[in-house]
């Protein structure tokens, strides 16, 4: 198996598990036994759980930030409903960071880098996204103290910690449920978007 599908092969093999159970209570062997390679072929590709944390983080920052590269090319309200369902379907893939993303950064300081970084592109991409809503007329801005920056970092917060909050109130982690967090998102925006268009600009 070439080197590149063997990582594939774990990656995808600890994300199942790590959804499944949480990283804590996943031990590098049997992430080793159920991708069906030696602990040295993984210990080879990924030093210790942290760098496959890392490298777990890196593949979700990636395809996020691969499928919102166009994003801005299409400013109407149809495409922010695009963006938030794909949001939702990242965050189902890759449940585990979110839920474990506080403790797991605590730990880890150069994943806790990497993960500063890539909110800041995010956060500066989304809130153009909204600033390109409002110049097509589609959304109007908000009346001060309300900004832009304060409703795009708002709901930064709610899906960053969305799962956590499900977790402490004792209820399961669903698709759907997590499709109710960005119905919330969406609420927080709804008062400022121009309802009735049919959201092309």
């Amino acid at each position: 198996m070439a080197t590149g599908e063997t990582q594939a092969r774990i990656l995808d093999t600890a994300i199942t598990l790590f959804n499944e159970n949480g990283v804590k209570a996943i031990s590098v062997n049997r992430i080793a036994e159920a991708a069906g390679v030696s602990r040295g072929n993984l210990h080879y590709h990924f030093p210790t759980k942290e760098t496959l944390v890392a490298a777990i983080f890196d593949r979700m920052a990636r395809e996020m930030e691969e499928a919102g590269a166009r994003d801005l090319e299409t400013p109407t309200l149809a495409h922010l409903r695009i963006m938030f369902e794909r949001y939702a379907g990242q965050v189902w893939q890759y449940r585990f960071l979110f839920r474990e993303l506080t403790a797991l950064i605590l730990r880890d300081s150069v994943l806790r880098r990497r993960y500063h970084a890539h909110r800041q592109r995010r956060l500066a991409e989304l809130e153009q996204f909204f600033e390109e809503l409002i110049s097509h007329g589609l959304m109007a801005r908000p009346d001060p103290p309300v900004t832009v920056n304060g409703l795009v970092t708002l709901s930064w917060i709610v899906c960053d910690n969305w799962l956590a909050f499900l977790e402490a109130g004792g209820e399961a982690i669903t698709s759907h449920r997590i499709d109710d967090g960005f119905a919330l998102v969406l609420s927080l925006f709804q008062p400022h978007l121009k309802t009735g268009d049919d959201g092309h600009s």
